[in-house]
């Protein structure tokens, strides 16, 4: 199909005299040009939305800083590392979506993911390095880190 459209526009180009064609193809020049610069324009609102969009989010969430997160401690460590940056009572679903960002190959370590952590926390839990406390509005449970 595509050499028959190249051969359908070839055949008209040919009927073209020189100055028609250099017409033409400064046509064509022009609105490449318009076009790329479009492209360019909207790759750049793109880019700024994403930043406002990234900024605004970290924000909205208080993010807190896991630069000193290491991937070789014990999921116990992990749990607990997370409670105490973020400072504040997590369900069992907030601390495996952070862990699961923090530590990509827990995705293809486990297949029940949810499952499978959950059962970290409640071991993390018998352990006595955190504790739960039963949510008054829509069941479940917050953990947070024993002080004790």
């Amino acid at each position: 199909m595509e050499s028959f459209s190249l051969n359908y526009v070839l055949k008209d180009l040919k009927k073209l005299d020189k100055e028609q064609l250099f017409e033409k193809i400064k046509t064509l020049y022009y609105e490449n040009i318009n076009l790329t610069n479009k492209i360019y324009d909207l790759e750049e609102t793109i880019s700024k939305h994403e930043k406002k969009h990234g900024k605004k989010k970290l924000k909205d969430s208080g993010t807190p800083n896991y630069a000193d997160y290491n991937n070789n401690w014990v999921m116990a460590e992990k749990i607990v590392f997370i409670l105490k940056k973020n400072k504040k009572p997590m369900t069992s679903l907030q601390i495996i979506e952070q862990l699961l960002i923090l530590d990509p190959k827990l995705n293809e370590i486990y297949k029940d993911k949810i499952k499978s952590i959950s059962n970290f926390i409640y071991n993390t839990l018998k352990l006595g390095f955190i504790i739960r406390s039963h949510k008054a509005i829509g069941g479940g449970y917050n953990y947070y880190v024993n002080t004790k």
